[in-house]
């Protein structure tokens, strides 16, 4: 008889409520720690599900739900800072949708927070009021001790720590990590959060936009997003992102209510639709608030059985949406590598866990650091961060075809993703996701790729300086030389042809690389 084994969640977000259900599809004994009194509060603005997240949401049985309280992004629209419409396409969302399977949704942080509690079988594993306050660990191999403020005591074979980016139990980590094996987390994990912009949220109901719409409006430095929430609700979810006169290291307290007017009163004439203003849009808000956007990926996320995910491993900046989907991307991956480990009989074997762990540490920084940076890129575009970004957003990328300029960009943030291996698969789309490749692509580094473009760049360069150093024509090496000169034409080609058909990877259309400077060099 195999040896129980129990999961023990900590924070009752997207990620720990997510986790959950999976726990339970999967027939893992768990419980859940979640601090607050109500696990649904009706707080935050809307949330965005996009494909990668969608379609592991629908495995688990949430997604149609979710649909019915939530709003499709049908249109991809982008204003000016003076309300003017800088891009407009009405296609984006049915696009997606035959490419993906899903298009992206957004509905409230309460409305999804209920759907995920309510999905959930085993009401009796969920505990509120239970912030944790302390946790032990034996040997490698025993069982965790975590212990509440209430004096109440939970054991667990793995604790999995979801309780956001005020984490208690990545506190913990940290603390058990440097006493017992000091060095293990590095320097850079502790000072690396870091907060670039900040954000005031807000929930207005008929302000004056077009129902059904979503906007994104570029400004310096600062941009302002928009989306219904229900369709045809006239409620609408909005989000001023502002940069920081400098950045903020560490974690950054809540807040207090005068930094949010102080933001409202010194941009209310913004404008941020076709005849209303931010402050005219703050005028129709019910709910409102401030919060600092933290950005971070640990290179650690786990220490013996104690495992990080969710915003305790990693922040994103929220413009690009994948916070919650990468929660639910890592949650997904738990649930599977637990599977693996009981199919393989090594659930209670302490190496083979850290094996599993690792793993999961190495899939996870890799992917989220690439969100990271992308996100950051494109609040940095949003908000016309400097001259270049300014004249690339209002001028050069509108004037791109969507489906070269945008379509790519938001593909790549979708993929690589994963969804659940022992559910039924979710719906599919025309562009594959990468487990269903056969033949998936490796990362590179970047010391290989600059080595290769520079390579690239003296092979190009070469023909016009070879005169310099051989001969225009001797009889000896007349045959060498027009053999020579045949060779470096057929590279001169070869490397056109790379460079042109490279540089239309989304991530290089607005790059120092891109096709227009190879005609420029040449």
């Amino acid at each position: 008889m195999a040896l129980p084994f129990k999961v023990l969640i900590v924070g009752g977000g997207v990620a720990g409520l997510t986790l959950a259900i999976m726990l339970e599809l999967y027939g893992f004994e768990y419980e859940l720690l979640e601090k607050h009194p109500d696990v649904a509060p009706k707080l935050g603005a809307g949330v965005g599900l996009t494909p990668n997240g969608a379609r592991i949401l629908d495995q688990i049985g949430v997604w149609d739900s979710m649909c019915e309280y939530a709003s499709p992004v049908n249109a991809g629209l982008a204003l000016s800072p003076k309300g003017q419409t800088v891009i407009f396409n009405p296609h984006m969302g049915e696009w997606l949708e035959k490419l993906f399977g899903y298009k992206i949704h957004f509905l409230s942080r309460h409305d999804c927070l209920r759907i995920l509690f309510d999905k959930i079988k085993q009401k009796s594993n969920i505990h509120l009021q239970k912030e944790v306050t302390r946790i032990s660990l034996g040997q490698l191999g025993e069982k965790a001790r975590v212990e509440t403020k209430d004096g109440s005591v939970y054991t667990a074979d793995l604790v999995i720590g979801a309780d956001g980016v005020r984490s208690s139990v990545r506190s913990e980590v940290w603390r058990i990590a440097d006493m017992e094996k000091p060095g293990y987390i590095p320097e850079r994990d502790k000072t690396g959060i870091v907060s670039l912009y900040t954000a005031v949220i807000g929930i207005a109901h008929d302000p004056g936009l077009a129902r059904g719409g979503s906007a994104r409006v570029y400004n310096h430095l600062r941009s302002y997003f928009f989306q219904e929430g229900i369709e045809g609700s006239g409620e609408f979810y909005w989000w001023l992102c502002a940069k920081n006169e400098k950045p903020i290291k560490g974690i950054v307290p809540k807040l207090s209510p005068d930094t949010k007017q102080a933001l409202l009163d010194k941009y209310a004439d913004d404008q941020i639709g076709h005849g209303l203003t931010l402050g005219g849009l703050y005028k129709k808000s019910a709910y409102s608030a401030v919060i600092p956007l933290q950005e971070f990926v640990l290179e650690k996320c786990f220490y013996k059985n104690i495992l990080l995910i969710g915003d305790t491993f990693r922040k994103l900046h929220p413009v690009a949406g994948q916070g919650a989907n990468s929660a639910v991307e890592e949650s997904a991956l738990v649930a599977d590598m637990l599977w693996k480990l009981r199919e393989n009989v090594a659930l209670h074997d302490a190496v083979r866990v850290d094996q599993a762990l690792t793993e999961f540490q190495k899939q996870r920084f890799v992917r989220t650091t690439a969100l990271r940076e992308d996100a950051n890129l494109v609040q940095r575009m949003e908000s016309l961060d400097n001259p270049i970004m300014r004249f690339l957003a209002l001028h050069v990328i509108p004037q791109l075809p969507f489906v070269v300029a945008f379509l790519p960009q938001l593909a790549s943030s979708f993929t690589p993703a994963r969804c659940m291996e022992h559910l039924p698969p979710p719906k599919a789309g025309m562009c594959p996701f990468s487990e269903d490749m056969q033949v998936k692509p490796n990362p590179r580094s970047p010391l290989a790729t600059i080595s290769w473009i520079g390579l690239l760049m003296l092979a190009a360069c070469f023909p016009l300086s070879a005169h310099r150093f051989l001969p225009a024509s001797t009889s000896s090496l007349l045959g060498f030389s027009e053999v020579f000169q045949l060779y470096i034409s057929v590279m001169a080609v070869s490397i056109s042809g790379l460079w042109v058909v490279e540089s239309y990877k989304a991530s290089l259309l607005v790059s120092p690389m891109s096709r227009y400077l190879l005609f420029y060099l040449f």
